[in-house]
């Protein structure tokens, strides 16, 4: 029979303490699992409030183009307005002259008028209509971009619906 170098009591004292230390241990490997599960879901939190701040981003930078298209084309309806209130304006006097005289220039000079301000129309309906061009090119590229990442996307779920 083998005899211990320690007591009965000294032995058990020394049970007790690796049983305690036992413990200890699982009860800091639980905290250690319990933290790092914390951890991840603070990290999928953090990934997602940046793609909801990257989305609000993108969506406050569209709207500030649309405003500024907005503030452009109200710049150009005001001074299609101005033109058209000029224009009234040189006409009637001009016609209450060309009553009193029948002068043909006065008549060929509101002709004139008439013909600018159509001009100046034509202008502005020409940017307009440039600026609704440029619209619907960045809307076509939008929707290429959008469709192209939609098929990646389908394709990477197909991939993974075969394996």
């Amino acid at each position: 029979m083998v005899r211990s170098q320690y007591s009965k009591t000294e032995a058990e004292n020394i049970r007790q303490q690796i049983n305690n230390a036992q413990e200890e241990l699982s009860r800091i490997n639980y905290e250690k699992e319990s933290a790092l599960t914390e951890l991840e879901s603070i990290k999928s939190n953090i990934i997602s409030a940046r793609q909801d701040l990257e989305k609000i981003t993108s969506s406050r930078e569209n709207e500030e183009r649309e405003i500024e298209s907005l503030k452009a084309q109200h710049e150009i309806k005001k001074k299609e307005i101005l033109l058209s209130k000029k224009e009234l304006e040189f006409i009637e006097t001009e016609l209450a002259t060309v009553g009193r005289t029948s002068d043909t220039k006065k008549i060929v000079e509101a002709a004139g008028a008439v013909a600018a301000s159509i001009n100046a129309k034509y202008e502005a309906a020409k940017k307009e209509l440039e600026i609704v061009k440029v619209a619907l090119a960045r809307t076509k590229e939008e929707f290429e971009s959008t469709r192209k990442e939609l098929e990646f996307l389908k394709d990477k779920v197909d991939a993974k619906n075969i394996t």
